[in-house]
């Protein structure tokens, strides 16, 4: 429960609060009631350092941090293959920066090699497959944009469909919007131009020579993939989920690549119909495949794997990143690298990449310690006093024809009300997690995610399922 407010307390205890901050002596609760109630408490309080202002959420947020990295402290010393021990050891890995160093670039090779390796646009086609992730969620979180140059999302759609919809969104830019490629403002031209610099960077530290040329074609890749996608508004937009495609539609609608060959690589062969999001970046997606040198590729794809997780590289690859703009990935990316800029707060990042990675993980524990059975079982009766209220209210209203109230009911009794945590948690007792594997982690997390939605095609929609 929220604590009520200085003035609302004041007003309950029938008290007056001065004003010191506003006035020196006494404020009239006519002239200026805010400062009547609240000014000792405006006077006395100051904002955390780097704070422009603190609310409620503020303050609870930090609570609730502090108690996570509590229990992630303590799930450190549980049993090895635990739930509270993935959970403790991926924060540790992340945290280990002394072993990040001395492994270098070493476990992004055989990511690397694969790249290294690729000889024709068929190959291309496959990796860009196996590289599909889970990080999309269009209708639910409104998260319209993938790492990878397409995110796939099993979720309900719109349309009351039996079973679940397979969603294709848009990604595969490294930053934030497409109008940070395709604007004139000379803002977004520095921006560009830092971003060119970070780019050829990261090529040069992983051993790539000429990384001007290279990062002159890869920001030109990168242009053109968002001329050809969704802006954010047009992206948010619930009706996108109506634009469905068939299997065969790909091969007509987004001629230049093997779509065959991409859904057979992405685990995808089964999957009759998609839901397209963006229909003009898939359609562009598939031209730039056909249209772009292969070397061009490689090398775009070379750069993301080092962006993807320069904040678990030597501190040499985050701190490139500098004003670059760009933005982290999946958890992996972000200001600052081990012993890089920004490794001041570096267990601030490892607590959120580990949230991020392992959300469902951190709020299991979080509720088995925080979050009573007891409470659950209280709050979810407030909800069925409200429900049955409402029922009443439905059944009572004399505007309503016998059929709307018949609909009104039937729509009541569909809606699952889920309170505190779901009732039944992930299963992550097949996901491996090593304290000293951080790029390896984070693979598992996401292949674990992508397996996790490609478990719903096909299935019946799970209704208390949480998102």
């Amino acid at each position: 429960m929220l604590r009520p407010t200085i003035m609302a307390a004041a007003l309950l205890a029938g008290t007056r609060i001065s004003a010191k901050a506003q006035a020196p002596e006494y404020v009239s609760p006519g002239d200026d009631f805010f400062a009547y109630a609240n000014g000792d408490w405006l006077a006395a309080t100051a904002l955390p350092p780097g704070t422009e202002r603190w609310t409620a959420r503020n303050e609870i947020n930090e609570l609730a941090g502090r108690k996570v990295a509590r229990l992630l402290d303590d799930a450190a010393t549980a049993p090895a293959g635990s739930l509270a021990r993935k959970v403790a050891d991926f924060r540790a890995a992340w945290l280990d920066t002394a072993a990040i160093e001395s492994k270098g670039i070493r476990p992004l090779a055989p990511g690397l090699d694969s790249i290294n390796l690729l000889s024709d646009k068929a190959g291309l086609t496959r990796y860009l497959g196996r590289g599909v992730v889970a990080d999309v969620d269009p209708l639910n979180w409104g998260i319209y944009r993938s790492s990878h140059v397409l995110g796939l999302s099993v979720e309900p759609g719109i349309r009351g469909e039996p079973t679940p919809v397979a969603f294709l969104l848009q990604g595969g830019l490294g930053l934030p919007d497409r109008e940070d490629y395709l604007s004139p403002d000379s803002a977004k031209v520095s921006l560009r131009a830092g971003y060119r610099q970070y780019i050829a960077r990261l090529l040069a530290l992983a051993g790539f020579g000429h990384g001007t040329e290279r990062a002159r074609a890869v920001l030109a890749l990168e242009v053109a993939l968002a001329r050809t996608q969704a802006s954010a508004e047009a992206s948010a937009h619930d009706q996108n989920a109506d634009s469905l495609w068939q299997r065969a539609d790909f091969a007509s609608r987004a001629p230049g690549m093997d779509w065959s060959a991409f859904f057979d690589a992405a685990g995808l062969a089964g999957q009759g119909s998609f839901g397209v999001w963006q229909p003009g970046a898939v359609t562009g997606l598939a031209a730039l495949v056909a249209s772009q040198p292969l070397a061009v590729w490689k090398d775009y794809l070379r750069f993301h794997v080092l962006h993807d997780f320069a904040d678990v590289l030597p501190g040499g690859f985050a701190g490139a990143r500098g004003g670059a703009g760009a933005q982290g990935r999946g958890g992996a990316g972000g200001a600052g690298g081990a012993g890089g800029a920004g490794a001041g707060d570096r267990s601030q990042r490892a607590l959120d990449a580990t949230q991020a990675a392992l959300g469902d993980a951190v709020g299991h524990l979080y509720a088995e310690r925080y979050f009573a059975p007891a409470q659950k079982a209280r709050l979810q009766g407030i909800v069925a006093n409200v429900i049955a209220a409402f029922r009443k209210r439905v059944e009572a209203a004399s505007w309503m024809s016998p059929e709307t109230r018949a609909t009104a009911l039937a729509k009541l009794d569909a809606v699952y009300f889920g309170i505190g945590y779901p009732e039944r948690w992930p299963d992550y007792s097949d996901l491996v997690v090593k304290a000293d594997d951080p790029i390896g982690n984070l693979r598992r997390v996401r292949a674990w995610d992508y397996r996790r939605a490609l478990a719903r095609l096909g299935r019946p929609v799970e209704r208390t399922e949480w998102w």
